[in-house]
């Protein structure tokens, strides 16, 4: 059995309080209670928690546990039908929650440096994501839950996150998957991401406040300063600033969710490319393309952010199989005490 770890948050966009531990339902709740309390959502709007896990693309634990968290507030009360009422008194629902697209949208924005992983989740994603460079893993459930200490429900709405993000698959009759991770799978994704980031980095620029990439330079300079002294982790919070929180402006939600569907690549670099087995050394991984992305964001020329960002993809791909290939080359890959190696 593991004793879980805290992970750490973005310090881009902190709108709310860290929330990689205790958990998003936190950060839920008291992001709704704030509107509650403001009154932006009024007394008598139904609210359930199939409604929140759809709104604000979480799973049904964090939605189950905000909304009890909102009932020890005070502020909700069970429906009389189903799910639950805003307002200390049960009553009638005159309106739903999502019928508030303006307050949603404010919602969506404090909460979108919530998705950092949960220490289960970050677990987790660290140990399929290096089984994944040694071939595909059949997952054993029950041996999972006895290794992270956890019951399934937690267990398999962090698999289904992993789902999301591409690095497992839920074969028919409920069999998990870790997928495979090669050169080849690692290419192509980086294809994918090189026709969605640049667009999206594109239609973000106008958005993003001065004061973020202002953080966002600070940080990068900060960590180039520092090298060849900076962790996997500094350098993961430097991909997330770009890849992910600076996207997040972009007002084309269909493009990026399928970029979330991607990510995959992404996870690989924090746990597996940049760590102790192939360190980085004194070469620069990529801070002084970052920065001249943030130069271009800064100065408001979408077509120059967009081309350098485009640049810096097809730097990282090379570099990403390069080293893929030698940490492949030092580890073993050997059974763990939870999934089983497959050919596929």
């Amino acid at each position: 059995m593991r004793s879980q770890t805290s992970a750490n948050t973005s310090e881009i966009g902190q709108a709310i309080p860290d929330v990689s531990d205790p958990s998003l339902y936190l950060a839920l709740a008291d992001a709704i209670a704030s509107e509650i309390r403001a009154q932006t959502i009024p007394d008598a709007v139904a609210i359930n928690e199939s409604m929140l896990a759809q709104v604000f693309n979480v799973s049904r634990t964090p939605a189950r546990q905000a909304l009890h968290t909102l009932v020890e507030y005070g502020l909700i009360a069970p429906l009389p039908t189903r799910g639950f009422v805003t307002g200390a008194e049960e009553t009638s629902a005159t309106s739903r929650l999502t019928d508030y697209p303006t307050c949603i949208a404010s919602l969506k924005e404090a909460l979108k440096t919530t998705d950092t992983p949960t220490p289960l989740l970050e677990d987790l994603e660290r140990h399929i994501s290096r089984l994944s460079v040694h071939g595909a893993w059949r997952i054993s459930i029950r041996a999972a839950q006895d290794y992270y200490n956890v019951g399934r429900s937690a267990l398999e709405d962090s698999l289904r996150e992993l789902e999301t993000n591409g690095l497992v698959a839920r074969r028919p009759g409920g069999q998990w998957i870790a997928l495979k991770m090669d050169c080849e799978r690692l290419e192509m994704l980086f294809d994918v991401r090189s026709w969605l980031e640049p667009k999206l980095l594109e239609q973000a620029t106008i958005h993003i406040p001065m004061d973020v990439l202002d953080r966002a330079i600070a940080m990068h300079e900060d960590a180039l300063s520092r090298l060849p002294n900076v962790t996997s982790r500094e350098l993961d919070d430097l991909e997330v600033v770009l890849h992910r929180d600076l996207m997040g402006y972009a007002k084309n939600a269909p493009g990026l969710t399928a970029l979330r569907s991607v990510k995959a690549g992404l996870v690989l670099s924090k746990h597996v490319l940049a760590t102790e087995e192939v360190p980085v050394g004194d070469e620069d991984p990529f801070i002084e393309e970052h920065l001249g992305v943030l130069g271009a964001l800064k100065r408001r020329r979408s077509e120059e952010c967009k081309l350098r960002l485009l640049a810096h993809l097809l730097k990282s791909r090379e570099k990403c199989s390069s080293r893929l290939e030698r940490y492949k080359a030092v580890t073993d890959g050997a059974e763990c005490e939870f999934a089983k190696r497959i050919d596929t």
